[in-house]
């Protein structure tokens, strides 16, 4: 398995560098992680919620702890939500041929560089807090690619939420748009970040897959891969330790 960098984000020849397909160790691997995960998930804010449920009698008459209950509370039960939305839909079956999304939208046009432009709106505050540069280029007359909008929008928030975790704080992401191979288009998000250690690279896509100091991957690629997959994509990763990493989603083009 080859675990080098992609010298440019969406070079037109790239070799195979991630693991779109789990190795065979996977299964019983990622149910562990999974189910350790999804405790830690769900308990941290049903802790908050039970603090603050605990005092509630007491301390009803005040107006500034009532603020707080309804912030908190609220908060603690919307994670909880889309914990179990993203949760839902990892173990959502999966059509080759493609889903309709939630919202019944078909396979249709999309432009990728708009879609990526609104994924950085979404994501606005959470990069500027943390001192995230982000770019965004695409090669020029890029058809469009054939998908399900609302469904590779939320992909690649999730992708881009990873690549902005895995730089750190004050770090760079590049995101290139550009033809594939075949009828396809590349899009490539690297990072400036530390990387990962070769022996983690095949369990990126693996829910709560944990790379040591703090730094987990949650249900956020294994959630990307399902939702690329079902938009007849594939998605891989190139990763040099020191340097950063870089995915790749290769979807097809419009014709």
């Amino acid at each position: 398995m080859s675990t080098s960098t992609w010298p440019q984000p969406a070079s037109r020849e790239l070799p195979r560098a991630a693991f779109d397909d789990p190795p065979d160790d996977a299964g019983s691997f990622g149910l562990t992680s999974l189910a350790a995960g999804l405790a830690h998930d769900i308990r941290n804010p049903l802790t908050s919620i039970k603090a603050f449920v605990s005092v509630l009698r007491a301390r009803k008459d005040q107006p500034d702890f009532l603020e707080r209950f309804e912030r908190n509370v609220g908060q603690g039960i919307a994670r909880i939500e889309a914990l179990l939305d993203d949760l839902a839909g990892l173990a959502g079956p999966a059509d080759p041929a493609g889903l309709d999304d939630p919202a019944g939208e078909s396979l249709a046009a999309v432009a990728l560089p708009d879609l990526l432009s609104c994924c950085f709106d979404e994501l606005g505050e959470e990069l500027a807090v943390r001192g995230i540069v982000h770019n965004l280029s695409a090669e020029e007359d890029l058809p469009s690619a054939r998908g399900h909008a609302a469904g590779l929008r939320k992909a690649f928030v999730s992708l881009l939420r990873f690549s902005s975790q895995a730089t750190g704080p004050g770090g760079t992401l590049t995101v290139r748009v550009a033809r594939g191979d075949a009828g396809t288009l590349d899009t490539c998000i690297g990072d400036n970040g530390p990387g990962i250690a070769a022996e983690h690279l095949p369990y990126v896509f693996e829910p709560y897959f944990s790379m040591g100091k703090g730094r987990g991957v949650g249900l956020s690629l294994a959630l990307a891969r399902k939702i690329i997959r079902e938009n007849n994509g594939r998605i891989e990763v190139a990763n040099s330790p020191g340097q950063g990493i870089t995915i790749r989603v290769r979807l097809p083009a419009e014709p």
